[in-house]
């Protein structure tokens, strides 16, 4: 079996490889393929976008309707009420994205794929990120109207922009490690 999996890897990866490619310009690559993958499998079933934005916008309602708050108590609640929002949409997200891979197989074929398995990684990273900043973008002018503060300012983008990226790293990894397990 170890015989047939090492020919395979080796006609894949004679293929695969481009003359005068250097080893980071394959590994990049690899890593935008796989990023390109998971975009276009959202775009033709539209599954985890879709999911995450209800979730997110019936959290959002949820916590205007539940809360009387004070005009200066918005500002603090729009944070706590946005972040909640992604987190939670996030991890919905973040299990379906590999569940997709777990329900058809493909989970097995990426792994077997000729490449370092971090290439995987940060290419289902680079995807989840991206859907984590879309679902931000559409939240953050509905999340705005609500509470009646502008959403749109330099301090918030760099916020939002670095803690999706930490929330898609730490979240792929578990994601990754959750659908191994039997019970998730």
């Amino acid at each position: 079996m170890e015989l047939i999996k090492n020919n395979l890897k080796r006609v894949i990866k004679t293929r695969l490889v481009k003359p005068g490619e250097t080893d980071s310009m394959i590994y990049l690559r690899a890593i935008f393929t796989i990023f390109k993958k998971d975009l276009v499998a959202e775009r033709r079933s539209r599954e985890v976008l879709s999911s995450m934005l209800v979730f997110a916008l019936i959290a959002i309602i949820i916590f205007i309707f539940s809360f009387e708050l004070a005009v200066d108590v918005h500002a603090q609640a729009f944070a706590g009420t946005l972040w909640v929002s992604l987190c939670f949409s996030g991890t919905l997200g973040l299990n379906r994205s590999f569940g997709m891979e777990r329900e058809n197989n493909c989970l097995d074929g990426l792994l077997l794929a000729p490449v370092d398995p971090t290439a995987i990684y940060f290419g289902k990273t680079l995807a989840n990120w991206v859907f984590l900043l879309t679902l931000a973008v559409i939240l953050l002018p509905i999340a705005g109207l609500f509470y009646g503060i502008d959403p749109f300012s330099w301090g918030l983008a760099g916020i939002i922009l670095l803690g999706t990226l930490g929330y898609s790293l730490s979240g792929t990894l578990l994601a990754a490690i959750a659908v191994r397990l039997h019970n998730r």
